[in-house]
């Protein structure tokens, strides 16, 4: 074979490589290398897993106290962790459930009439007592005893003595008279009451 054959015969094999590459680009398959599927899937996966984590802390969370009777809601799971931190007793629970245990300590409540606990006699007198100290200043005398005379007329059902109250109102009787004790204004008669006429303190307790 002569030099200029042979240089016509790879002119002519390059030519049909040429034309068979056009046509490949053309068609819209990639000459380059391949893209290993490997390479793609990871970032994609990361994303999914940060855009579901991100989902699965959004609010509102509900949760609960089954031993204290205590629940609420809160806008994390971050803000439940540093909860759980200070009492180990609380769980998540279900909107239904925080609904119904919402419900049930609202009929509770208004069942019980009041938030104060039940007291004993005794209880009830130191509460009176200390309420009414012995060190307490002459001018401040009056009004402590016009407020446990108004307790009488309301919760008394006719008794002298706060310990001579039904014993159903021993709780909430205490309760107003250590609210008013601590500085809060609390009225037991929205309509007011009359002055307390002069009687020694230990008569009323």
């Amino acid at each position: 074979m002569s030099i200029e054959k042979a240089i016509q015969d790879n002119t002519a094999a390059l030519n049909n490589l040429a034309a068979l590459i056009q046509k490949l680009v053309d068609s819209g398959v990639s000459t380059g290398p391949a893209t290993a599927a490997a390479d793609v899937a990871p970032k994609t996966t990361s994303k999914a897993k940060t855009e579901d984590t991100s989902a699965a802390d959004e609010g509102p969370f509900f949760w609960a106290n089954l031993k204290k009777g205590t629940q609420g809601q809160i806008d994390t799971k971050a803000e439940f962790e540093k909860l759980k931190k200070k009492d180990k007793d609380l769980i998540l629970v279900t909107e239904t459930k925080y609904k119904a245990l919402v419900a049930a300590a609202e009929e509770s409540s208004e069942e019980g009439g009041s938030d104060a606990p039940a007291l004993t006699k005794d209880q009830l007198a130191k509460i009176a007592q200390a309420f009414l100290p012995k060190e307490l200043p002459k001018e401040e005398r009056p009004a402590r005893l016009d407020f446990i005379k108004a307790l009488l007329e309301r919760f008394g059902e006719g008794a002298a003595k706060l310990t001579e109250i039904p014993e159903a109102n021993f709780g909430i009787v205490g309760n107003l008279i250590e609210r008013k004790n601590a500085g809060q204004d609390v009225d037991p008669e929205s309509d007011g009451y009359e002055a307390l006429e002069e009687e020694s303190e230990d008569s009323m307790i």
